[in-house]
């Protein structure tokens, strides 16, 4: 990933977002909606910090962790290194259609 467009946000940051938003939809199984409401999470934020548009306080990147169950570190790092070691257990539908053609 290119940091270049996340112009004042830090790679962590960055990476906490995108093992965020893989972790809620390729682990969990939710919607961002539905992730939001189920822990008492703010939409907006959740939102800007999956798409790398805002930094995170070490307090609430905790507080992540602990709703997804899994440790802080494993948040902050590429998000190549947790996917490899958590296997999806939901397709989104775009793989799903594009397996199927």
């Amino acid at each position: 990933m290119a940091f270049a467009k996340h112009q004042g946000v830090s790679k962590e940051a960055v990476w906490l977002g995108e093992n965020v938003r893989y972790l809620r939809r390729h682990v969990i199984g939710l919607s961002i909606v539905k992730f939001c409401e189920k822990y008492k999470l703010g939409y907006s934020f959740i939102a800007r910090l999956e798409t790398g548009k805002t930094d995170v306080s070490i307090d609430y990147a905790a507080h992540l962790a602990a709703v997804l169950g899994e440790p802080l570190a494993d948040l902050l790092r590429p998000p190549a290194t947790l996917r490899a070691t958590r296997p999806a257990k939901f397709v989104s539908y775009e793989q799903n259609a594009s397996a199927a053609s």
